[in-house]
């Protein structure tokens, strides 16, 4: 099979073309991207690799499983309902599932991730929903819209929901991102970089005046969140450590250094480890420089990442 992954763009470009046209107008999606990078993907568009194609028809799974689920529920919804705003032919977006009642009305955005933990829903997860909610609120004014974004996990099982309340004032904010996008799109105009989580898979970043020179130094609140986060689990593995540490010390002074056992819930073995020498690389160094420049041999380089 892996000789035709390269057939994957194109049936994934097939399968958006069928089911959204020809995209000439600006979406829910669109209105959460850079704009610089909307910009780029229309006048110089780029084919994505087979590996993104997999991402995006593993999405197309989650809504599958996320429709089945619903209807062995016994719930009633319509998928994937297109909504236009009522005088703007070229905003619009697409509603993943749809679940209507007399006064109130759902809408559900699926997310398929590789994750398995998720403390909060990403800004622009957040933003595509909302500007969901605001069209059809446009649409329909009578109706009360409430918002919920379903993330699976395929691999792992990991599910998770988040509540979503409309937000007038953002959907105003992105209703006229909407519209800068379209008049740039049609009359020509440089894009705003805007940095966020997406700019990992972007295709223009090498150029992008973000992270060009000594930029990169704008962090999207997503990537905030991250960074805390990441120093917050460092923490925790350091106290789980130190706590293992201090477990290890009372299992053997009761063990001493020589000790097995084995039942059916754990297995223990204790030994000593015999005493080492160590090459002494600085005095070696410091003495024989010639020697010790003769046997170096090059280190593979890394990313270092400090977070405090």
């Amino acid at each position: 099979m892996e000789k035709y992954l390269h057939l994957l763009p194109k049936i994934v470009a097939n399968s958006s073309k069928e089911q959204f046209g020809d995209r000439n107008y600006i979406g829910a999606s669109d209105v959460v991207k850079c704009e610089r990078k909307f910009l780029l993907e229309k006048r110089n568009p780029i084919e994505i690799d087979p590996q993104t194609a997999i991402k995006l028809l593993r999405g197309k799974l989650a809504e599958q499983m996320a429709e089945e689920l619903y209807s062995a529920a016994g719930k009633q919804y319509e998928k994937q309902v297109h909504i236009k705003h009522p005088l703007k032919e070229h905003i619009r977006a697409t509603v993943d599932l749809l679940f209507k009642g007399k006064k109130v009305v759902g809408i559900a955005e699926i997310k398929s991730v590789d994750v398995n933990n998720l403390p909060a829903p990403y800004v622009s997860w957040v933003e595509q929903i909302n500007f969901q909610m605001g069209l059809y609120k446009l649409n329909n004014p009578q109706m009360k819209v409430m918002g919920k974004i379903v993330v699976i996990n395929l691999n792992s099982g990991f599910t998770k929901e988040f509540e979503v309340d409309f937000n007038e004032d953002l959907f105003h904010s992105l209703l006229e991102k909407a519209e800068r996008l379209w008049n740039k799109w049609q009359n020509g105009g440089e894009g705003k970089a805007e940095p966020s989580l997406l700019c990992s898979h972007c295709p223009y970043k090498a150029e992008c005046p973000v992270f060009k020179g000594d930029g990169g130094k704008e962090i999207p609140e997503d990537l905030l969140f991250k960074a805390v986060e990441y120093r917050e689990i460092k923490k925790q593995i350091s106290q789980l450590e130190d706590q293992a540490e201090e477990i290890k010390n009372e299992i053997i002074a009761f063990t001493g250094d020589n000790f097995e056992y084995t039942d059916e819930l754990v297995s223990l073995k204790v030994s000593r480890v015999a005493d080492l020498y160590v090459l002494d690389s600085q005095a070696l160094k410091k003495q024989m420089p010639d020697v010790y420049n003769q046997f170096l041999k090059p280190k593979k380089g890394y990313v270092k990442l400090v977070i405090e």
